[in-house]
């Protein structure tokens, strides 16, 4: 199959085999979930990552998307395995457009992936503010 010339080789690399894609399955406990976007608006992602002592142990995601999309949210991924909790706000989207070669027209489809980061990290939060007030203990 040749190369589309509208994709960059990375693009293509990671549309076609995507790193950290599906939902990680297993266990809930120290899962947390960040969505953005809307299949109608061209563009829907979802992280999950483990996390566990304010570290990413896992992290996969789903996403509906252009190839761009699809690529973007397998680098950020792959680079976030094994990084703290607070790497989740910190994915350098200047980074992605470059590496990735991101027409201008297709960068706000990495900020709907950023959203769902950002939306990922703060479930995480929210979960150690809760535990932090012991909401769900018995009183």
């Amino acid at each position: 199959m040749s190369r589309d010339p509208s994709y960059s080789p990375a693009v293509e690399r990671h549309f076609r085999h995507p790193a950290n894609v599906g939902p990680l399955g297993g266990s809930r406990d120290n899962m947390f979930t960040g969505t953005a976007g809307r299949r109608d608006i061209g563009a829907r992602v979802r992280f999950e990552a483990r996390i566990q002592d304010g570290q990413i142990s896992r992290i996969a995601f789903q996403a509906y998307g252009c190839p761009h999309t699809i690529a973007a949210c397998s680098v950020a991924a792959q680079g976030l395995d094994g990084a703290p909790a607070d790497a989740l706000l910190r994915v350098d989207l200047d980074e992605l457009i470059r590496a990735l070669d991101v027409p201008v027209e297709k960068t706000g489809r990495l900020l709907i992936m950023q959203d769902a980061l950002h939306d990922c990290f703060q479930a995480w939060e929210n979960r150690g503010l809760a535990d932090s007030r012991g909401q769900g203990s018995p009183a």
